[in-house]
């Protein structure tokens, strides 16, 4: 969990560029609940940088990260964000 939140600083930083997109990655993991409905769902996220917005090319990028091979997961996804300028934004609050 701790290479995730050092992900997400380094990202943070590079999103100070006006130019660029970030995008979200979720990490799903399903655990037993002890219900009797069965398993309970479990998510981590982390946000990345790119400059293009290319989310197949962005997918293909995560893949290779230390987050996506660290972090335990059932099912990977990621999923556009917003552009740097508005993350640049939305961190000043």
């Amino acid at each position: 969990m701790k290479k995730i939140l050092i992900v997400v600083a380094l990202m943070s930083t590079f999103a100070c560029k006006k130019n660029g997109y970030m995008y979200k990655a979720y990490h799903a993991q399903h655990v037993t609940s002890g219900h009797y409905y069965g398993l309970d769902t479990t998510y981590a996220t982390d946000f990345f940088f790119r400059e293009d917005k290319d989310s197949a090319a962005a997918w293909a990028w995560y893949q290779k990260t230390d987050a996506f091979k660290n972090v335990p997961s059932d099912s990977t996804w990621i999923e556009y964000y917003c552009t740097a300028e508005e993350w640049s934004k939305k961190e000043s609050l």
